[in-house]
């Protein structure tokens, strides 16, 4: 009987482990927070400093401002560095969105297939 229940011990001990491991680096500190782009480029497209406005707020909700135009939409955390965005309107010929977002300070760097841009903390 023994023998069979180290499987299960061992099992019941590694489960905390990987949900520690799964979390989310943005947590606490993207709630809540505003966002306006560095000058830099989309694809072949340049972005002018502060063209791009990311909101996120506190339970989930999504705003952007891109290019004069306001999109809603929500946002979810995923493991590391992993946020995922749904748009109610489509952002670059998609609705959804998985990126790459870390934040240093006041600086958050977005990264996804169409390349890199920082963005500076708004008050």
């Amino acid at each position: 009987m023994r023998s069979q229940s180290l499987p299960i011990l061992c099992l019941v001990i590694s489960i905390p482990f990987l949900v520690v491991g799964c979390s989310s680096n943005n947590k606490g500190k993207i709630e809540g927070t505003k966002w306006a782009s560095k000058a830099g480029k989309v694809e072949d497209e340049k972005v002018k400093a502060g063209q791009l406005i990311l909101e996120f707020g506190e339970e989930g909700a999504l705003r952007a401002i891109a290019f004069d135009a306001i999109v809603l939409g929500k946002y979810s955390l995923g493991a590391g560095d992993k946020v995922t965005m749904e748009f109610s309107d489509e952002v670059m010929g998609e609705k959804s969105h998985r990126a790459r977002i870390s934040i240093d300070g006041d600086t958050l760097t977005f990264s996804d297939s169409s390349g890199s841009l920082e963005f500076t903390r708004k008050k």
